[in-house]
């Protein structure tokens, strides 16, 4: 971003935070209940636009995520990291990145990555790789890559379901 750099980012279950500098200079510390490096991303552009041109910035703090993009609910005592709508390699990795960052159990249920037709193969495997580095547990919904993605994980359980309902069950 320019002369703009993040420094000292922290990615949790509860949020982000980082430093932001303008040339080596210490700006501001912001935090936001937005989770995932992604959010840190996306927020600093909305920032800087606000510092150089005067405008209030308000409180960063309160702004609500979008629905199903990693955000964070509760349920009978559980975290849930809900990233429904994520279908990329990197997006997998902010929200193991987040998921990591929790201390206790970790379990992902996770059909794979369903639309990469030409390099779903090489992307699955990797995304396994990074559930066996996380997660405690997979919950794998059955399609066409579940068998591979198993065979990949080497380290945490594996349940293969037919559905998003069986595996919250």
């Amino acid at each position: 971003y320019g002369d703009f750099l993040a420094k000292n980012v922290k990615i949790s279950l509860e949020g982000s935070e980082f430093d932001l500098y303008h040339r080596e200079n210490f700006v501001r510390h912001f935090s936001s209940n937005l989770i995932g490096r992604q959010s840190v991303l996306n927020l600093i552009p909305s920032i800087i636009i606000s510092l150089v041109y005067g405008i209030e910035l308000g409180n960063i703090e309160n702004i609500e995520g979008v629905k199903n993009r990693l955000t964070r609910r509760e349920n009978d005592g559980y975290i849930i990291l809900d990233d429904v709508y994520n279908s990329n390699i990197l997006g997998v990795e902010y929200a193991l990145e987040v998921l990591a960052s929790h201390i206790g159990q970790k379990v992902i249920i996770t059909p794979g990555l369903v639309e990469l037709e030409k390099v779903k193969e090489i992307m699955c495997y990797k995304y396994a790789k990074l559930i066996d580095e996380v997660c405690d547990a997979c919950i794998l919904v059955s399609n066409g890559f579940t068998k591979q993605m198993s065979q990949d994980i080497k380290r945490c359980r594996v349940y293969i379901v037919k559905s998003f309902v069986e595996g919250f069950e």
